[in-house]
């Protein structure tokens, strides 16, 4: 004959001295302990047997908690087995493990390990990616070849204490979320700043956090690209001269013939105010320009924009000479052509902009409030929609016409204090 095992029930039923009713206490598969007594409500043993395991198939009610609120079998079950548990000694990864399970059930949208590379200030893991000095980030993309200044990393490092500061105050890495991030791309909309510079505000953050993930100091890309839908950059056109307001420009007295230099330079080169500021001696050929630099306050000499050195064509060699007496005229030895007053640092981009907004009034075409409407970088636009439309001999057919056209409207002078005649 085959033995007949009895298992025993998974729950304990008892009375209490001050209830005539059954209490019953379910066995908790986890551990193998006893849970809370629960009230059957039943005064017989057999009535409560039948309301224990009809809680079992329909769910075991729950429990009132220390702090008043109500604990289901299935917390009291995890809850008792963490008690029980030499937390202690989870290695970084088991806790990671934890913390994912509780993302994926959606018990938690975030949380920090303590110890891990995502429990420090938020802000401070910003402020050290846009540190020129000590950034992880920059060394990478120094060592990568990438053309990164320092005038970039800075406005960055501004941007983060003047707007992530007060958003993001103690917040720590690990606690940051995507709608947290997208509330505060929302919170830049109150900001009476253009829609592109809200857009490289939020980047110097989004930038920061990609590269955490990339290193794993997060474990999931909230910031990844094409997940939020940015503000709309559409930029104002440009005001760009007529031919007919270009040969007035240039017909009148500038306040510094300098001025007129590099603006004349810009107009029929395109070259970006910062690479006619980093013209040396060195850079000047007989018919042309060799652009192998720029310059900015904070980097200095740098490369030019995109990291591309390039030959720009200029037939004007007496325009050239002028510029090369300019340059042996430097005091300071650093041959900068536009030379300023301290060394090593060429003639401020801003007095140029000052001046050409002053001749623009000087036409009498326009008024000093009409003239703001005007920017240098204009001109490299002006060359873009007159010169590079043609083909090279065309272009430079087409220099020789504008300069027979504005030849004798030119100031004729001595090269180093006023524009000599093209």
């Amino acid at each position: 004959m085959s033995r007949i095992i009895k298992r025993k029930p998974p729950f304990t039923l008892y009375h209490r001295k001050t209830s005539p009713c059954f209490y019953v206490r379910f066995r908790d598969e986890l551990t193998g302990e006893y849970g809370k007594a629960i009230s059957t409500r039943a005064r017989t043993k057999r009535e409560a047997v039948r309301v224990a395991y009809q809680w079992l198939a329909e769910g075991i009610p729950s429990q009132k908690d220390a702090g008043g609120g109500e604990t289901s079998r299935g917390a009291a079950s995890v809850l008792s087995a963490l008690r029980r548990a030499d937390l202690s000694g989870l290695s970084e990864s088991d806790k990671e493990k934890i913390v994912k399970a509780l993302k994926k059930d959606g018990v938690i949208k975030s949380a920090v390990v303590s110890g891990s590379a995502a429990d420090v200030r938020f802000i401070d893991f910003l402020l050290s990616i846009w540190d020129w000095d000590s950034s992880e980030y920059v060394r990478e993309k120094q060592r990568a070849g990438h053309s990164l200044h320092k005038r970039h990393v800075l406005n960055n490092r501004t941007n983060i204490k003047k707007y992530w500061l007060p958003f993001f105050g103690d917040m720590a890495l690990g606690e940051v979320t995507r709608e947290t991030l997208r509330r505060f791309l929302d919170s830049l909309a109150e900001y009476k700043l253009s829609n592109g510079t809200k857009n490289r505000i939020f980047l110097a953050g989004a930038t920061a956090l990609r590269w955490a993930y990339a290193h794993e100091s997060i474990p999931e890309n909230i910031a990844a690209e094409k997940t939020f839908i940015l503000y709309s950059a559409k930029h104002k056109p440009r005001k760009i001269l007529t031919h007919e307001l270009m040969r007035a420009v240039l017909s009148v007295e500038w306040n510094d013939t300098r001025s007129k230099t590099a603006f004349f330079i810009s107009a029929f080169t395109g070259m970006r105010a910062g690479e006619i500021q980093a013209l040396r001696l060195q850079d000047l050929g007989e018919n042309c320009f060799y652009v192998n630099h720029s310059f900015n306050t904070t980097d200095g000499l740098k490369s030019p924009k995109n990291g591309e050195a390039r030959t720009v064509y200029f037939p004007f060699p007496n325009i050239i000479d002028a510029l090369k007496e300019m340059a042996y005229q430097n005091p300071h030895g650093d041959c900068f052509v536009f030379w300023g007053v301290k060394p090593n640092r060429p003639l401020n981009a801003g007095k140029w902009l000052i001046d050409f907004r002053d001749a623009l009034v000087q036409t009498g075409t326009m008024t000093a409030e009409e003239a703001k409407q005007y920017c240098f970088h204009g001109q490299r636009h002006f060359f873009t929609a007159n010169m590079q439309a043609a083909g090279t001999a065309d272009r430079v057919e087409q220099l020789h016409r504008l300069q027979d056209s504005y030849r004798e409207r030119i100031h004729r002078g001595e090269p180093c204090r006023r524009l000599p005649a093209v």
